[in-house]
């Protein structure tokens, strides 16, 4: 009888060796699958921002619509960091490229009214959008500032 229980804890002991080795092998298996899934879910976790950042703008009159849509959805979704009207003019000037960019530098670089007057809309209960645009079409008329109704029409 004990020669029984001698061979039982024997093969109770093998068995229990066994099973401690397939455990250490089945959680290697999961360490690896959860870091694949770590690294999967990167690669296709969504934006943080629902609105991509928008596309730059050379002045081509046909994407100004696209222009205006994509620059106020992203300023929108993200109206935390555009604290000011300041703020929103300096964003849409650094995406001006090619002829909107060669047409706006003189008038950073110099004191110009139009940027003046474009910060000062807000206070002249003027919103954004298409009354920004018109506001602006109306001043460039009025100052006789070439380049706005190219870039804007």
């Amino acid at each position: 009888m004990v020669d029984e229980l001698v061979l039982l804890l024997h093969a109770l002991l093998m068995r229990h060796r066994a099973l401690t080795i397939e455990n250490s092998q089945l959680m290697e298996q999961l360490r690896l699958l959860v870091c694949e899934r770590a690294s999967l879910l990167r690669q296709v976790r969504p934006p943080s921002c629902p609105v991509p950042f928008p596309e730059t703008f050379n002045g081509e009159s046909s994407r100004l619509p696209e222009f205006i849509v994509q620059t106020a959805s992203y300023m929108l979704v993200n109206e935390n960091r555009f604290c000011n009207d300041a703020m929103k003019v300096a964003f849409l000037i650094s995406l001006l490229t090619g002829e909107a960019e060669e047409w706006v530098v003189p008038y950073i670089e110099m004191d110009s009214p139009i940027l003046g007057i474009v910060l000062q809309l807000p206070a002249a209960g003027v919103g954004a959008g298409a009354s920004l645009t018109r506001k602006c079409l109306e001043v460039s008329s009025t100052l006789a500032i070439p380049g706005i109704p190219t870039l804007l029409i």
